[in-house]
This record gives structure tokens, sequence and C-alpha cells, in this order.
């Protein structure tokens, strides 16, 4: 009981982190720009300098491989 109860939990770090990853990338392949969809959803009227800051606000402009930093997530 030991040896597969160990296995079942050391399993559960690479299943935590594929569904992390998996998830991260379907977020990202989903049409509509989501910075958009949360300033100018309802009718608002949002210049181009403020969507521009909020992609930098929350890390957006950066690299798909620096947003899913894993280690040390963006500081908001």
């Amino acid at each position: 009981m030991g040896p597969y109860l160990l296995k079942r939990l050391l399993l559960v770090i690479p299943t935590l982190l594929g569904v992390a990853v998996l998830v991260f990338f379907m977020l990202r392949v989903v049409p509509g720009d989501v910075i958009e969809l949360k300033l100018r959803g309802d009718g608002g009227n949002v210049s181009a300098q403020v969507v521009a800051q909020e992609r930098e606000r929350l890390g957006l402009n950066r690299p798909l491989y620096v947003q899913l930093n894993v280690e040390r997530p963006i500081q908001t």
C-alpha cells in the first residue's frame, strides 16, 4: 500500500503541471483579446494607450514562454 500511494502522489506533480500548461495555451488560442473584452466589452470607449498599459501591467505583451513562467509569476 505504501509504494502504491507514494507512486500516485508523485504522479500528481506532472499531472498538475500538464494541466496548467494545457489550460494556459487553451486560453491563448481562444479568439479575441482578453484586454479588449475587459475594457471595451460593454461598449466602453478606451484609448489604445490605456489598452497598451493594461497589457504591459498584466505582462501580456511578453512572449509566451515568459508568460508561462511557473517559477516566479508576474507581480501585479
